[in-house]
């Protein structure tokens, strides 16, 4: 991708590095707050926002339409810290922007938000195009070897063999999740010198949002099997709700986006439940009381009741029914010789599906990256790192999770967008700063 609006140079107002969407907006940004910025973006892929592309299985699911004061509350402890650079830009202004600079977004039933055409590739014209219009240069197959920098905040870059000096830094390389997509978590290497200078000390990359892998899975032959919406406890918080959603069984693991979100908060070795009847009940005693009711009244079999009752796939009951190793079956041929007792068992199985993690998905399934600069190393009003003048940090990089549905990218394009305008403002811009802060409710 040829560079575009500048001559060749060695010297630029604010250097990216990372060509994603965190680093695209950033640079589209600050060029919108200072059109007279000279920045720059350094991707060591041949192209661009690799990971964007395969986003959403290709479908790019940009934000949410929830309202402000929902939506924060799905980065789990961050949420509160996060707040001011939501708020700043929110779901809102990122469709108000997208519509403005000409791709058309639809709204699902469930709030998230896509490209009409549901491709991801119109999502990254849109930001490329933008960019480059607005002036900015991009040097793909430019790997950065090294960031040297000084008190008065002038940064030296040797990148693809070039020498390149910057007032400015915007680090957006993402996390280790697909690392083939060019998200392969080499920053925390690139700067682990600087932060150990300035003490910053940085939270080990993990993959998260994944499959988890329970030990004995006994569920196999439910491969493909979904349900719309359970609710996963933590055995280890007085089972406390940490997700829900949907789940999908798959032969040697569970996914779906009620897993994946429970997949921040379990390591190997933790116990969970599912329930998998989440709207028929509001306890096992209540479930207990209502089957037997029904039970007790009917002619049919107990596979059949306990389909209809609890409006479950077939292949679910089945195997609920047969239980799994060390547990046993539920054999009574007709629903109304059922005992108390297995009427409890079955409702426990249904509402408190027991599993133990074995292993987490690694950095190819990982939707998302958990670790990298913690938050509280940074200036929340800037995204800058409070240690290092002239440096900050946007999108994955930053340790900050959102759950499944938008609110990934929703945080990469909000914090991108503060680094940008706050890297652009600081370099001494004559014109009134032009804030899209919303008022924090």
């Amino acid at each position: 991708m040829a560079p575009s609006g500048h001559s060749e140079n060695d010297s630029f107002d604010i250097a990216i590095i990372g060509g994603g969407p965190a680093g695209l907006f950033a640079g589209i940004s600050a060029m919108e707050e200072n059109s007279a910025a000279r920045v720059v973006i350094f991707e060591h892929k041949s192209k661009v926002a690799r990971k964007l592309l395969i986003t959403g299985g290709g479908q790019c699911n940009l934000t949410n339409t929830l309202p402000m004061n929902r939506f924060v509350s799905h980065y789990g402890d961050a949420s509160s810290t996060v707040r001011r650079v939501l708020y700043g830009f929110n779901n809102v202004a990122l469709a108000e922007w997208f519509c403005a600079h000409g791709l058309k977004l639809v709204t699902r039933s469930d709030g998230k938000v896509f490209p009409h055409s549901f491709k991801s590739v119109d999502v990254l014209e849109t930001l490329v195009k933008t960019f480059q219009k607005a002036g900015g240069s991009i040097k793909c197959r430019s790997e950065v070897g090294s960031v040297d920098y000084d008190d008065e905040a002038n940064f030296c870059i040797v990148a693809g063999g070039e020498t390149y000096r910057s007032g400015r830094l915007i680090v957006a390389t993402g996390g280790i999740t697909y690392p083939q997509t060019g998200s392969d978590g080499s920053a925390e290497k690139l700067f682990s010198g600087l932060f150990r200078r300035k003490n910053i000390e940085t939270v080990p990359f993990e993959s998260a949002l994944t499959p988890l892998y329970p030990r004995d899975y006994a569920f196999d032959a439910l491969a493909g099997v979904s349900l719309d919406a359970v609710e996963i406890h933590s055995s280890d918080t007085k089972n406390a709700v940490i997700s829900s959603g949907g789940l999908l069984f798959r032969s040697d693991s569970l996914s779906g986006p009620a897993v994946l979100d429970a997949s921040r908060y379990l390591s190997k070795g933790d116990r969970f439940e599912v329930n998998l009847v989440k709207s028929t009940a509001k306890s096992i005693d209540s479930f207990c009381e209502k089957f037997e009711q029904v039970a007790r009244s009917s002619t049919k079999k107990t596979f059949t009741e306990v389909v209809h009752f609890a409006s479950l796939p077939k292949r679910l009951v089945e195997c609920l029914l047969k239980g799994w190793p060390g547990e046993e079956g539920i054999t009574k041929s007709l629903a109304r010789d059922l005992s108390k007792a297995e009427i409890r068992l079955l409702a426990g199985r249904l509402m408190r599906c027991p599993f133990v993690v074995e292993t987490k998905g690694g950095a190819n399934q990982g939707m998302v990256s958990s670790g990298g600069v913690p938050l509280s190393a940074l200036d929340m009003k800037t995204m800058r790192a409070s240690a290092i003048p002239g440096l900050y940090f946007c999108g994955e990089i930053v340790d900050v999770i959102g759950d499944t549905g938008g609110f990934n990218l929703q945080w990469a394009f909000s914090s991108a967008r503060l680094a940008g305008k706050s890297a652009a403002t600081s370099l001494g811009n004559d014109k009134d700063f032009r804030s899209d802060v919303y008022p924090v409710e």
